[in-house]
Formats: C-alpha cells, sequence, structure tokens
C-alpha cells in the first residue's frame, strides 16, 4: 500500500554543504525525493521518506539534520522533517532518511501528495 508520496517543492536548493576542492563552501546541492515510497509499516505513526542529495563536488554529509526539510500537512500544519540517517559519508552523492510523524496510526486518510520545502 502506498500511503504516501512526497515531492520536492519549486527549484529550492538543500542546505548541505558542497566540499570544493578549495575547501570553500560553495551553493547548495540539489535535492529530490522518489514519490513513490510506500511506508514500511501501517501500524505507526510515522513515515521515513529518502532524499537524494547530488553536486559536482563532495557533499558534507555532517551539514544534514532535522532543519533541512518542512513538510505541511492537510490541515495546514507544519512539521520538521527528523533527520534519522546515520553514518553517511561525503560524496557527490548524498541518500539520506528522514522522518515525519502523524497524530495517529498511518491510514489511507494519509494518502496525497505532500509539498516537502528544503530549507
Amino acid at each position: 500500500q502506498r500511503l504516501s508520496k512526497l515531492s520536492t517543492s519549486g527549484a529550492r536548493e538543500a542546505t548541505a554543504t558542497a566540499i570544493p576542492a578549495t575547501g570553500r563552501a560553495r551553493a547548495h546541492p540539489a535535492a529530490s525525493i522518489d514519490s513513490t515510497q510506500a511506508s514500511e509499516n501501517t501500524q505507526t505513526n510515522t513515515y521515513n521518506f529518502n532524499v537524494t542529495y547530488t553536486d559536482t563536488v563532495a557533499i558534507n554529509a555532517s551539514t544534514l539534520g532535522n532543519a533541512n526539510l518542512i513538510v505541511p500537512f492537510p490541515n495546514d500544519v507544519s512539521e520538521g522533517a527528523t533527520f534519522v540517517s546515520t553514518g553517511l559519508s561525503n560524496g557527490p552523492i548524498v541518500h539520506a532518511t528522514y522522518q515525519i510523524t502523524f497524530s495517529a496510526d498511518l491510514s489511507t486518510a494519509n494518502n496525497g501528495v505532500y509539498q516537502v520545502t528544503i530549507n
């Protein structure tokens, strides 16, 4: 059962920092979310989703965290996605996992498109 679809909104960029060869920080990398990610378990009120950060230079994985993504819910409440990945390595592609929490266990009532805003 596909419970939720997530997609990044607009052309905004991620807050992760790229590490160029010179050691100076440069523009933010791009972020994308696979909008077909199914919920792992409907007996919980949390939903994990994966974000892929990409850049032409190494992304500093230590700059990823709880403040990266905001998810507005249909009831006009927004939630900062919780960063749940561990042990990420720097590189031109970084796959990170985030989590959002619903007020009750997941059900088909939660199906829909959720626009993820990147801070």
